[in-house]
């Protein structure tokens, strides 16, 4: 047989370099691990912001504010599951999965890796009541809930980690930038969560207004900063109001806190690390410079 009968039609080679194009154009697995670990982290929260509102008449709720992190890694890894599901539906179909698909995707995953956690980690107790149709349905829409902020955000153009590692075009050393505001903004974010639960603990049980006080002040405080250090602002106008959201707690670290070593310690790292943040985004507007040296040049002409 000649060679020309072992070729392949042209339609075939279209065909293959059209599916190598389509897979090329689509994010890459890492992109989706990203967005559900953090989503997952979020979503995470609510758990024990929940379980405290629900039962405000436990004593032990504090317990909830020491078990955060393990909230927060749970909904890391159903965030990763997540993505990972999304990741070999889109990487199947070969193309972007629409929002609505992705999330009832997302719902599903979450059913079944819900189920597949109780019945492998937790076993049935005699006191266990049977559970009536409205709890399944109520169980339903919440996982549906989350499943739909899952799917919306896992396979979007969203970027977690160029978020946290954001600067300026104008850093100074891009890698320090990257280290420094990865290191605040982790730190920022999980110091606002920290401080919703203590303001919601102090509202519970006996009632102390200093307690109270301090919990408004730190919700504040962190909330702003959440702002300050996302937004896109330049330089000169993120150093006032990294000044101004800071200068409470100097005050607080100098006047307050003389003797709490621990949260003294926690303090001065966390005001070095607003310290690092802005000298890795130093930067001097040019435009104001320039006409500065329009003007003297003019003077001494003249």
């Amino acid at each position: 047989m000649s060679a020309s009968a072992y070729q392949r039609p042209p339609h075939i080679y279209g065909e293959i370099l059209s599916a190598s194009v389509y897979h090329s154009d689509l994010p890459s697995i890492g992109r989706f691990l990203l967005q559900g670990a953090a989503v997952g982290a979020l979503v995470a929260f609510f758990w024990p912001v929940a379980g405290m509102l629900l039962h405000p008449e436990n004593g032990y709720n504090f317990f909830l504010l020491f078990f955060l992190p393990v909230f927060l890694g749970g909904g890391i890894l159903f965030g990763l599951c997540e993505g990972v599901a999304i990741w070999t539906c889109t990487y199947l179909v070969g193309r972007r999965i629409n929002p609505v698909a992705r999330a009832v995707l997302s719902t599903v995953t979450l059913v079944i890796f819900g189920l597949a956690y109780n019945f492998v980690f937790t076993e049935p107790s005699s006191y266990n009541q049977d559970h009536s149709v409205t709890d399944y349905l109520y169980g339903l829409c919440v996982n549906a809930v989350y499943g739909s902020v899952f799917g919306l955000v896992i396979g979007s153009n969203f970027r977690p980690h160029y978020e946290l590692i954001r600067g300026t075009s104008t850093d100074r050393w891009p890698g320090l930038s990257g280290i420094t505001g990865l290191l605040l903004r982790v730190f920022v974010i999980f110091s606002l969560m920290v401080s919703i639960l203590c303001l919601i603990l102090s509202t519970q049980g006996d009632f102390d207004r200093k307690e109270f006080a301090f919990a408004v002040i730190a919700v504040s405080h962190f909330a702003l900063a959440v702002v300050i250090i996302f937004a896109r602002i330049p330089f000169w106008l993120l150093l006032p109001l990294a000044i101004i959201v800071n200068f409470p707690i100097v005050v607080f670290v100098t006047d307050a806190l003389p003797n709490v070593d621990g949260v003294r310690v926690l303090t001065l790292i966390y005001l070095h690390l607003w310290a690092a943040f802005l000298l890795c985004r130093f930067s001097v507007p040019q435009r104001p410079l320039s006409f500065l040296k329009k003007e003297v040049r003019y003077y001494l002409i003249d």
